[in-house]
């Protein structure tokens, strides 16, 4: 297949490939899911580390701020937000110190990477809010103790105030009176003391957050050693951990939780999607249907001589000759090009010219090509206005009773849709048209182009120019399947001399004989094959049937071909082409409105050769 084949099949079946690719981030958003829910490896270690930077950078405060991470108020507070017991908690952090770029570390390990952030990020908030409260905390103890001391001093004031009121010997009284006011110096002292604390904002470092933590995958020893006071050296076993053996770091030991959800969504949706497309292809390549014009040649073993592209939804509501109802569809027009086709092939040619011109050398001529002086052996025909309508009147062709029948290998493939629009499009070019029903089980043509079912007896259709005749005998349902196969080829050739054209509606080709039995009499076989239903293997089957019995296949019409090539028709048939009135309504070829359908009505070939009726001498039981 080449690319635009690729390119036509990945469009017919899109909606399997959209529901692989839906599929696939379905899958991705799920396995995120999942991973996430799962415990972490037990044997994987992670190390996370926030950074706090200080305005103060001396070693004494540095170091006395890292030691603070694990000892007094702060492994308390945390285990306060954390729960758990502070002691245990301070195992798992240390804090490090690097004086010369004032930058304190606080370092927290273990194997569960969220709660590592989780002991990392709160002890170093502990920290500096703890650092923030400590000048006050210190003012205070300050202040306390020198109240304390000057409580010590009034106390001792009282005490020699009263020895001193109390002593009749002045130099005692004396002595007891300095005493006093030293007691009272003191006092006053302390206070001074205390309004200078009070009055003094400190001096302590100033810490902020410079990073926060961020779980990284380490060894067991590389996570000790990064929590403890003494490090085991490299490549020794360490006290604790998955027996402290030295571990990869890389981030894909994690089992994949380097993933993020949306990213495990987009492979997922890449990966449903390459296999959607793989999927389609396979299928495609398994399909036993027939697709396009290379898959009916190669089963059939004919020439495909025409695409009708699948019909509308509109159209198949219908259930009309969409030839005759809409002229200026894309169908309408692959009729004609069917039409042209079968006029133009050389399957069935005599052998001779006879005197009477019935033919030059087999090749059929559409109307349109005549031309005055043809040489075909009938009167010329000019190519002017007829008289009758104004439209060009056209030739009629060199054979008489030119009999095409149309079969298919199986049921519901087109043959009876394409029967009734190749007799509106040989009527439309003024041929007259006979149709005969040869499949007398189940009778379809007649719900098509219409006009009165009266058994034994044909009947001008709805369509004009194509003359009907469903059941040759008065009742086909009853009758000996024999007999009523005798009958039609009866018909079928008194019905040469009276119409331009006689198509025949047969049954399917692998379901029963019927269509077998009536090929003596047909000078083209066109078959019908049907894109998405006919399967390879019974075109091939078909193929076979016809040609043991020497048939005359002219080639093949591939029907409801989503893929045909379509643009052509655009230009002329799409709803603004100018062969369309302002309220879109189609247009007789003249260019008048759609009162005229384009069929003549009057002249050409119908005009004196058939009347609707099989001649007078027909066999009793045939249409009369």
């Amino acid at each position: 297949m080449d690319l635009l084949h690729y390119l036509r099949t990945l469009r017919r079946r899109w909606r399997l490939v959209v529901t692989c690719a839906l599929l696939g981030v379905a899958i991705g958003w799920a396995a995120g899911l999942f991973i996430q829910a799962q415990p972490a490896n037990a044997n994987q270690w992670y190390v996370a580390t926030h950074t706090l930077g200080s305005s103060d950078s001396s070693r004494a405060n540095m170091d006395q701020l890292a030691i603070l991470v694990n000892t007094g108020e702060v492994p308390n507070r945390v285990a306060d937000r954390l729960g758990g017991s502070g002691a245990l908690l301070a195992n798992q952090v240390r804090g490090k110190s690097v004086p010369q770029a004032g930058i304190l570390q606080v370092v927290a390990a273990g194997t569960d990477p969220k709660r590592t952030v989780q002991l990392a990020d709160t002890f170093a908030e502990e920290l500096t809010r703890y650092q923030t409260e400590l000048p006050d905390k210190q003012k205070q103890q300050q202040v306390q103790t020198l109240k304390d001391r000057q409580a010590e001093e009034q106390a001792k004031y009282g005490a020699a105030f009263a020895r001193a009121k109390e002593s009749s010997d002045p130099a005692e009284r004396d002595k007891w009176t300095q005493v006093k006011d030293q007691n009272i110096a003191n006092y006053n002292k302390l206070q001074e003391q205390i309004d200078q604390i009070q009055a003094t904002n400190g001096n302590q470092p100033t810490l902020a957050t410079l990073s926060t933590a961020e779980a990284v995958p380490a060894s067991s020893l590389d996570a000790q050693n990064a929590i403890s006071a003494t490090p085991t050296p490299t490549g020794k076993k360490g006290n604790s951990g998955a027996g402290g053996d030295q571990q990869s770091t890389d981030p894909s030991a994690s089992g994949g939780r380097s993933l993020t959800t949306p990213m495990r969504i987009g492979l997922g949706g890449v990966a449903g999607l390459l296999f959607g497309i793989i999927l389609v292809l396979i299928i495609e390549r398994l399909d036993p249907r027939l697709r396009s014009k290379e898959d009916a040649e190669a089963a059939f073993g004919y020439p495909v001589l025409a695409f009708v592209p699948e019909f509308t939804k509109r159209q198949r509501a219908t259930m009309g000759v969409v030839s005759y109802e809409n002229p200026r569809s894309r169908v309408a027009e692959a009729y004609r090009s069917l039409r042209s086709a079968l006029l133009f092939s050389d399957v069935g040619r005599a052998s001779d010219v006879t005197p009477s011109g019935l033919h030059d050398g087999g090749a059929l001529h559409d109307p349109a090509e005549v031309q005055s002086g043809n040489g075909n052996g009938r009167e010329p025909v000019a190519a002017g206005p007829d008289e009758s309508n104004g439209h060009a009147a056209p030739a009629p062709p060199p054979r008489d009773g030119f009999v095409i029948m149309v079969a298919s290998p199986g049921p519901a493939e087109g043959k009876t849709t394409t029967v009734a629009n190749l007799a509106a499009v040989f009527a439309e070019a003024g041929y007259s048209v006979f149709v005969l029903n040869c499949d007398f089980r189940r009778p379809k043509v007649h719900d098509l182009v219409g006009g009165e079912d009266t058994p034994g007896h044909s009947a001008p259709s709805d369509v004009p120019g194509v003359t009907i005749l469903t059941h040759v005998l008065d009742e086909d349902s009853g009758a000996n399947p024999a007999k009523i196969v005798a009958m039609q080829r009866q018909v079928i050739r008194e019905a040469r001399s009276k119409y331009d054209v006689v198509l025949l509606d047969t049954a399917p080709l692998l379901a029963t004989n019927d269509a077998g039995d009536v090929l003596a009499d047909a000078d083209q076989v066109l078959l019908i094959g049907k894109a998405g239903k006919t399967t390879k293997e019974a075109a091939d089957r078909a193929a076979e049937f016809l040609e043991h019995r020497n048939a005359p296949v002219v080639g093949v019409l591939l029907a409801a071909v989503s893929d045909a090539t379509a643009g052509y028709y655009y230009y002329y048939y799409g709803t603004t082409s100018y062969y369309l009135d302002e309220e879109k309504h189609r247009t007789d070829f003249s260019g008048d409105p759609a009162e005229g359908n384009g069929f003549a009505t009057g002249t050409g070939p119908a005009a004196g050769r058939g009347d609707g009726d099989v001649p007078e001498n027909a066999p009793t039981g045939t249409a009369t």
